[in-house]
């Protein structure tokens, strides 16, 4: 009848499952279960805060679990991040470095052209001026063979003039009557 009493005692259960799922005192349970209606409810919640708990902890892990993942996904796209805009920069650098390479190139290969192109001029210039220095000694040359020539032909000339009046005053001497020969006939028509 006590145990009766104590599984009917509402302010009894009230107070034993409200102090922190305390274990009621054991009794019979007047229906002839083992346990009695307090112990029972008392399992029951138990049962319910330790499900509950464990459910949290599970929240609590996946929470843990999902962060980790995003942080490591966070990582990982940083890390991707970072070597893209490194192998970017390697790309840039080399397509500079390869722009450049290029250009000096160019740029010395028209240098050289250039060069080239100073020494077939210079060349020339000096092959007109050998040209030009030849002709003009060629033609200097020339005026002083004319002018040799010429003095020669004066000379000549003159020596012939003398050679002329030189007969001519033989002629008068040898013939002092003036009478005209053969000899004096030329001379005339020289």
């Amino acid at each position: 009848m006590a145990a009766a009493d104590r599984d009917e005692d509402p302010q009894r259960n009230r107070l034993s499952l409200d102090h922190g799922l305390q274990p009621p005192d054991k009794g019979l349970s007047t229906h002839g279960d083992s346990l009695s209606r307090p112990m029972r409810d008392y399992r029951v919640k138990k049962k319910k805060k330790t499900q509950k708990q464990k459910k949290k902890q599970k929240q609590k892990k996946e929470k843990k679990k999902t962060q980790e993942q995003k942080k490591k996904k966070q990582k990982t796209k940083k890390k991707e991040k970072k070597k893209k805009q490194k192998k970017t920069q390697k790309q840039k650098k080399k397509k500079k470095h390869k722009k450049q390479k290029k250009m000096k190139k160019k740029t010395q290969k028209q240098k050289k052209k250039k060069r080239k192109k100073q020494k077939q001029k210079r060349k020339e210039k000096k092959k007109t001026q050998k040209q030009k220095q030849k002709k003009q000694k060629q033609k200097k040359m020339m005026k002083k063979k004319k002018k040799t020539q010429e003095q020669k032909q004066k000379k000549k000339k003159e020596q012939k003039k003398k050679n002329m009046e030189k007969n001519g005053n033989l002629w008068i001497e040898v013939c002092p009557q003036g009478e005209m020969n053969g000899a004096e006939k030329g001379r005339d028509r020289l």
